[in-house]
């Protein structure tokens, strides 16, 4: 797996090559211990549930104006139609091709993953039954998404 990517030159990690560690944040959502139903027994307290992914590899840094013009132009044409926008880098203007001089480009070539699941697996099903529940009546994908993994984790459990 490999990302790639841009940051400012003044940032202390535009100087760094060699081995890095990149955390990848998924769905993560506050959950309240009201959701539970053992929550005055058990004198249940707050907890934040989520997923992420921690990618070890190797950072290789660039600051060529072909390679730093090519990662600018493509994120804005990932990024740009859904916001709204038609924003395109252009070479021919010799004032975007000098903003180019402010970043430093990045390959992060990935050699192993790591998933980390926060998802309350150490409480009992009637719980975690509870916490999705109490995601699902919330707006918002974070809370939709944590809910779905929550479900998708208690089925395998109970199956």
């Amino acid at each position: 797996m490999e990302l790639e990517g841009h940051w400012a030159r003044p940032n202390p990690q535009a100087g760094h090559a060699g081995p890095a560690l990149a955390i990848v944040h998924g769905p993560h959502h506050y959950i309240s211990p009201g959701w539970y139903p053992d929550k005055a027994e058990s004198a249940r307290v707050p907890t934040w549930n989520y997923a992420a992914a921690h990618l070890y590899g190797t950072l290789e840094p660039f600051d060529d104006e072909a390679s730093l013009a090519s990662v600018v132009a493509r994120l804005g044409e990932r990024f740009e139609p859904g916001v709204g926008g038609n924003w395109a880098y252009d070479h021919a203007d010799p004032r975007e091709r000098a903003q180019l001089r402010g970043i430093v480009g990045f390959h992060f070539r990935a050699s192993r993953i790591e998933l980390k699941f926060k998802l309350n697996q150490n409480h009992p099903p009637a719980n975690v039954r509870g916490a999705i529940e109490g995601l699902q009546a919330l707006p918002g994908d974070n809370a939709a998404q944590v809910a779905a993994l929550m479900a998708e984790r208690l089925a395998r459990r109970e199956g």
